[in-house]
């Protein structure tokens, strides 16, 4: 509980709901979760991750955004073009996934 607790969640309920899926799923010694089986990164401070949380479309469509907006410096028609998708389709991306500008 500790480690769910003092994780900067850069992502939303989405990505608690993946991380507690995919340890339930590894879950060792009888069926108990222990902090190894979450896979959480140890980076605290928002910085996207070195990968997705998880091969669902969904999660690594948000990572790729993240991604982008960081590589980006948040100018939103910089990251679509490293996207490869127009400015508009990435402001409904970033209002889908609850990600802010300055994130």
């Amino acid at each position: 509980m500790q480690r769910l607790q003092s994780y900067h969640w850069p992502g939303n309920v989405r990505e608690l709901r993946s991380v507690l899926e995919g340890a339930v799923a590894q879950a060792s010694e009888g069926g108990t979760i222990h902090a190894r089986d979450l896979h959480l990164s140890d980076n605290l401070s928002g910085v996207v991750p070195d990968r997705p949380v998880s091969l669902k479309l969904e999660d690594v469509e948000e990572w790729a955004i993240r991604h982008a907006m960081e590589q980006a410096n948040h100018v939103k028609a910089q990251a679509a073009r490293i996207l490869g998708i127009n400015r508009d389709t990435l402001h409904q991306k970033l209002k889908k996934y609850g990600i802010e500008q300055g994130e």
